[in-house]
């Protein structure tokens, strides 16, 4: 029954874009491919709206987030440029601007454009909003003490910004605060529970915090997004490992590293699990593997302690 359905709703979907012959009914349209991933018809769409109305900010903005979404950046920041044209305080082109010149690795033109955001902000959204972009361009230059200055900054301001509680949690991960790092992500949980990475990464600091069946919840919420995922079973799998349900445990890191053989953190995992089955041999080859994949790199020396009962 599903696919007649999908046939039904497709022709339905074709026939208003044919329909439509003003800028915002070909807008409308197009706002609704996109929602459906039809972004190839979405951009054909959105092309008519802007052909009619090109002068219109909303159309050049959606188009240009659009392009940069597909890896067209040059066309993006063409958008982004035009909007600008229009008008030089335009808020949300300059964040455009900040994220296709952090893109091509220009950092002081990303940083400069960030800021001119935050200078032409003229509420406490668009502010926060200009921190954020400013907080991802320190953080693709790998100045990370800025960036999590400017995500803190940015959520000081909008309380309700998931990207910045996100991006705030990776920092704070990344130098183990892993409790801080999870306090922030049950924020952006708060406003966002059907986010995949949060209830991912969620999963992982509630291991890292011992609080296993936290990690259980938010891996068995992760899973029902995408049955498949090899982070979140690789998480559910050490979760179940620490409340002693080993086989199970073994049962979800197969499938995670079926998926996924390159994810070092899902062999330390296979390593602990085999070793409470008294595998030692299996063990020793997963965290081998982990330390082959650069697990120190990503996430610290403790791989090396393990691997030290291996001959």
């Amino acid at each position: 029954m599903k696919k007649p359905l999908l046939n039904i709703f497709i022709l339905v979907f074709v026939t208003l874009g044919a329909f439509a012959q003003t800028a915002p009914e070909f807008y409308q349209v197009a706002l609704q491919a996109k929602a459906k991933v039809d972004y190839n018809g979405a951009l054909k769409l959105l092309n008519k709206a802007v052909a009619l109305d090109p002068e219109n900010q909303e159309y050049l903005m959606e188009r240009g987030n659009l392009y940069f979404e597909l890896e067209r950046y040059k066309k993006a920041k063409e958008d982004f440029d035009a909007a600008i044209r229009i008008d030089s305080m335009f808020i949300e082109a300059y964040i455009g601007r900040a994220a296709y010149f952090r893109q091509i690795n220009l950092i002081d033109s990303a940083v400069y454009n960030a800021k001119l955001a935050s200078i032409f902000s003229e509420d406490i959204v668009s502010e926060s909003k200009s921190k954020t972009a400013l907080g991802e361009v320190y953080l693709a230059d790998g100045q990370d003490s800025l960036a999590l200055v400017a995500f803190q900054e940015s959520l000081k301001l909008d309380t309700t910004n998931v990207t910045g509680y996100k991006k705030a949690a990776q920092l704070l991960s990344a130098v183990d605060d892993h409790a801080a790092a999870h306090a922030m992500l049950r924020k952006a949980y708060d406003y966002d529970d059907r986010d995949l990475e949060i209830l991912i990464n969620l999963a992982y600091t509630a291991n890292e915090t011992e609080e296993y069946r936290d990690a259980l919840k938010f891996s068995n919420m992760a899973l029902e997004l995408d049955p498949h995922h090899p982070a979140s079973l690789s998480n559910r799998a050490y979760a179940y490992l620490q409340i002693s349900q080993t086989d199970l445990a073994l049962k979800d890191i197969k499938k995670s590293l079926a998926n996924d053989k390159s994810n070092p953190m899902s062999h330390r995992y296979a390593g602990e699990i085999y070793k409470a089955k008294k595998e030692h041999a299996k063990a020793c080859k997963h965290w081998k593997i982990a330390h082959k994949l650069g697990y120190e790199v990503l996430y610290g020396n403790d791989i090396v302690e393990l691997m030290s009962e291996c001959k």
